[in-house]
């Protein structure tokens, strides 16, 4: 049960309990179910166990509606938290036995029928899982009706090689409630237009046919190699209107990215191949070859390959992609890098003035560095290995600082992009020098409007996925390090505080929200391009941690220790099991999955857990622990080598490297 602001209100719950026998005490997470009101035993009960806003698309949102809590008998700690992302809540002691949660609806641009849950528990403990008092959890359903058009999906994404055209894809218009007449328009940026055509391009909606089917054609016809977009825009009566967001990216044939692209020699493993026109390939005849060694390999799609390689020597393997004829066009930074374990150990003191927090801590295995943002100072600094013993250190100050800038490296590590916490620029740097790259920024207020970037991290196609604090309503893009061009994902504000983490294939980008209340966590898939809810979820800035095919993610259910548990969940958020309280100091995998580690700050030690392995829940442990720090100083970033041999560990003092455990 997240408990996301327990430790912050620790003084005042002191107050409270010399002065009352009762308590009412906010302090987010929970989760389950149960009703509203409350019976006889019930310690504690709600005025209300439902409330519905009603409102038109366009129109000022409605009123906020306000529940009651009193406490009937006992001490009580209360915990909220909510599904949904159409509303918000808080709550707020008004008395020694009572309390109100304010229900905030949100603003109603988007029309539908949006529902959840805010959940009450009552605990008889302040900290650590919730020890249910009679008649806990209490539910209360929320639903808000916006009448209005929408449109299902609202964002399209067309992918062709030069000269051929996408398959159509679909959007479905709805009205929700009453009818209308609708007409579309298209309007396209850059200005090449009429590549794009909506059949039908006008209706009507009404009770008896509420909804429409509408369907997005693509023309790339004399379109050079680019990349497109377009809003088709429906308008109904009066202010009723919806829109689609279209991308349409058209290149060569060409085989761009591998990923991992540096792995650990002497044993075989998988890879992901992206790139474009693989469909056009034969599949019976598919050969693949790192330098003149076959792997196996099948088509996923027509920007997807698979491939397993067999046990390699240290070295620089080309790709080459073929079905019997002539390879496939390849990008000149295309390799995969094979690389004997690294083996160094060392405990390197931060070497710059006022060290703050490390964040994006990056093990770069191609130059054998370590690289991190310290955000408070708004400095990348980086420490490379001399091949003796010492660590020289560089640093950047790029862009303006404030918020959280972050950094990350793209999946050929040619490149390192800086986000600016107070402007739209993405700054590219070269990751062995944290120059400049030319061009050195990419301006994203074209496609986002002003505002600031914030989170991000990088797919496997090359894109880099991030959030923003846009003016336009877009709160995360997609960006393509080889077009550099920005594209809108989501215009869903909870997308916008929200920490973003990758596997090492790339192929998985988990979504967690620092907002209270809790919201649920998303992940964006790779492969398709598609952002999913997940039935997890978060509301902290704990680290969380995927492993690399995706295949397991753990999170922090608590907010701090000792009551911190890591939950790891399956690939679909199904609970596997949990680690020992007390751990909030970051977590990595071991390349195959079944592993973690785990830092545990009262002890200062990374533990680690056996995945396969668990009793009552609770992973089995392995060994005694690896102490990495003084016991209480926070470690605040862990990573891990490609091999899985050694791992980094990097405080506000030092970056601590040793041999996993």
């Amino acid at each position: 049960m997240p408990v996301a602001f327990r430790s912050l209100r620790r003084g005042l719950l002191t107050a409270l309990l010399s002065a009352s026998t009762a308590l009412l005490f906010s302090c987010g997470g929970g989760g389950g179910g149960g009703g509203g009101g409350g019976g006889n035993n019930d310690a504690f009960s709600l005025s209300s166990s439902s409330i519905t806003f009603n409102a038109s698309q366009g129109d000022p949102a409605p009123a906020a509606q306000v529940v009651n809590v009193v406490v009937n008998r006992g001490t009580v700690f209360l915990d909220t938290s909510q599904t949904g992302t159409s509303f918000g809540h808080a709550f707020v002691i008004t008395g020694q036995t009572t309390g109100q949660i304010t229900i905030t609806p949100g603003v109603t641009f988007s029309a539908g029928t949006f529902t959840g849950t805010i959940t009450v528990n009552g605990c008889s403990n302040a900290f650590g899982p919730c020890n249910h008092v009679a008649g806990s959890p209490k539910t209360i359903n929320v639903t808000y009706n916006i009448t209005g058009l929408s449109t299902n999906p609202a964002l399209l994404d067309f992918s062709a090689t030069t000269g051929t055209n996408p398959s159509s894809k679909t959007s479905t218009l709805s009205i929700v409630s009453g009818a209308t007449a609708w007409t579309s328009s298209i309007s396209y940026s850059p200005s090449v237009t009429n590549w794009l055509s909506l059949n039908p391009a006008n209706g009507a909606l009404n009770p008896g046919t509420p909804s429409q089917i509408v369907t997005f054609s693509v023309d790339t016809a004399g379109l050079p190699a680019g990349v497109y977009n377009a809003t088709a825009t429906f308008q109904g009566a009066g202010s009723l209107t919806s829109s689609v967001a279209v991308t349409l990216s058209v290149g060569d044939p060409s085989v761009n990215f591998v990923a991992p692209y540096v792995v650990g020699s002497g044993v075989g493993g998988d890879v992901i191949i992206r790139g474009r026109g693989f469909n056009a390939l034969n599949s019976g005849a598919l050969s693949v070859q790192f330098n003149a060694t076959p792997v196996t390999a099948s088509i996923v799609s027509d920007t997807e390959i698979h491939a397993t390689y067999p046990a390699l020597a240290a070295n620089t393997y080309s790709i080459s992609v073929s079905d019997g004829g002539a390879p496939m066009a390849t990008r000149p930074a295309l390799k995969l890098l094979v690389i004997d374990p690294p083996g160094f150990v060392a405990g390197i003191p931060r070497a710059f003035a006022a060290p703050g927090s490390p964040s994006n801590l990056i093990y770069d295995a191609e130059r054998r560095a370590v690289l991190l943002i310290d955000r408070a100072m708004n400095r990348i600094e980086r420490y490379a290995f001399d091949g003796v013993a010492a660590w020289p250190a560089t640093q950047a100050t790029i862009g303006p600082g404030g918020g959280n800038p972050s950094i990350a490296l793209s999946p050929d590590g040619t490149e390192l992009l800086k986000t600016g916490a107070n402007g739209t620029l993405l700054y590219r740097l070269d990751p062995a020098t944290l120059g400049s790259l030319a061009p050195a920024t990419v301006d994203a207020t074209p496609v986002l409007g002003t505002g600031s970037l914030n989170m991000l991290a990088f797919a496997n196609d090359g894109s880099a996925v991030g959030n923003s604090t846009a003016s336009n309503g877009i709160y995360l893009y997609r960006y393509d390090m080889l077009t550099k061009t920005f594209v809108g994902l989501s215009s869903q504000f909870n997308m916008l505080n929200r920490m973003i983490f990758a596997s090492a294939d790339g192929d998985t980008l988990v979504l967690k929200s620092v907002d209270s209340p809790s919201q649920p966590v998303f992940t964006y898939d790779a492969s398709g391009g598609t952002l999913t809810q997940k039935g997890a979820f978060t509301k902290d800035f704990n680290p969380a941690a995927v492993s690399r095919d995706g295949s397991r993610i753990i999170l922090v259910k608590e907010f701090f220790p000792p009551s911190a548990t890591g939950t790891v969940y399956d690939a679909s958020f199904n609970e596997l099991g949990a680690l020992p309280t007390g751990t909030n100091g970051g977590f990595v995998f071991s390349p195959d999955s079944n592993f973690v580690y785990a830092y545990y700050p009262a002890s200062g030690q990374l533990r680690k857990f056996d995945l396969t392995s668990s009793s009552g829940g609770i992973f089995t442990e392995v060994g005694g622990g690896v102490p990495i720090a003084t016991p209480g100083r926070a470690v605040n970033e862990i990573t891990i080598s490609p091999d899985g041999g050694t791992i980094f560990a990097a405080s506000s003092a030092e970056i601590v490297i040793f041999a996993a455990p």
